[in-house]
C-alpha cells in the first residue's frame, strides 16, 4: 500500500502523523478501559439510582362499621408532598463543588481545610438544595415556608432511603396548585396515603385501638 511504502522510505511527516494517529487511539482505547473497567461499579449503581425509587405504599386499613353499618373508624386521602433524597446526589455534589466549597476557600484562605470541614460544607450543600426546592414548591402553593435544618439533617442521618416530606396533608385547594403549576423538579412526588378518621372521636377507643409507625428502613431500603 502506498502509505506502508512511504514509511519504508523513511518519509519523517508521515511519521510523525502516524505516531500522532496511533497515540489518538491508545488514548481512547485507554478512556474506554478507564469506563467500561474500573468505573463499571459506579455506573451501574448510578443507573440503578435513576431506575428505582423506593416508594412505601402503606396498606389500606378496613372501615370499622357498628351495628347499624355506620362507620367508627374510616379513612380519607392525604397528599403529601415528598422529596426523594437519592436521586438529588448529583445537585448536592453540584451544589457542594461549584459554590459552597469555592465560597468557603475564597472567604478564608488561609484555614485549614480537612475532613471535618468538608462534612460540614456538605451537609450545607444539601440543605441549601432541599431549601431551593421548598421554597419552589412553597410559591407554587403560595404558602412559602423555610426548613427546619435539624429535622431535614436528622432524617438524612438516619432515614435517608425513606422519602423527606416537604408538605403534609396538603388541602384540596393547594394540592390542586401543586398539580397545575408543579415546577420540573426532579425528585420531587405528590404522594397519597390513606389517614384513619374517627367520626366519634373517642367513643370505642378501648376496642377500636390504633398502630404505631415505624420510619426505620428495612433492610431492602438501608443505605450504606
Amino acid at each position: 500500500m502506498l502509505i506502508f511504502d512511504q514509511l519504508k522510505r523513511s518519509d519523517r511527516q508521515l511519521q510523525v502523523i502516524s505516531i500522532g494517529v496511533l497515540l489518538g487511539l491508545g488514548v481512547l482505547l485507554a478512556g474506554l478501559w478507564y469506563v467500561q473497567v474500573l468505573s463499571a461499579k459506579r455506573f451501574r449503581a448510578d443507573q440503578q439510582d435513576q431506575s428505582f425509587r423506593t416508594v412505601r405504599v402503606p396498606a389500606i386499613r378496613g372501615k370499622i362499621l357498628d351495628r347499624n353499618r355506620q362507620p367508627l373508624v374510616e379513612n380519607r386521602p392525604s397528599y403529601n408532598v415528598n422529596l426523594y433524597l437519592e436521586e438529588l446526589r448529583p445537585q448536592f455534589r453540584h451544589e457542594y463543588t461549584n459554590r459552597v466549597k469555592k465560597d468557603f476557600l475564597r472567604a478564608n484562605p488561609k484555614v485549614a481545610f480537612g475532613r471535618k470541614m468538608a462534612e460540614e460544607l456538605e451537609r450545607q450543600a444539601r440543605v441549601n438544595v432541599v431549601s431551593n426546592y421548598l421554597c419552589q414548591v412553597g410559591a407554587t402553593v403560595r404558602e412559602p415556608r423555610l426548613l427546619v435544618e435539624t429535622n431535614f439533617n436528622r432524617h438524612y442521618e438516619e432515614r435517608r432511603s425513606l422519602p423527606f416530606t416537604l408538605w403534609k396533608d396538603l388541602p384540596f385547594e393547594q394540592m390542586a396548585l401543586f398539580m397545575e403549576g408543579s415546577p420540573n423538579l426532579g425528585g420531587v412526588s405528590l404522594d397519597v396515603q390513606p389517614i384513619r378518621v374517627y367520626p366519634y372521636t373517642n367513643t370505642a377507643a378501648h376496642l377500636l385501638g390504633y398502630l404505631n409507625r415505624s420510619d426505620k428502613p428495612t433492610k431492602d431500603e438501608e443505605v450504606a
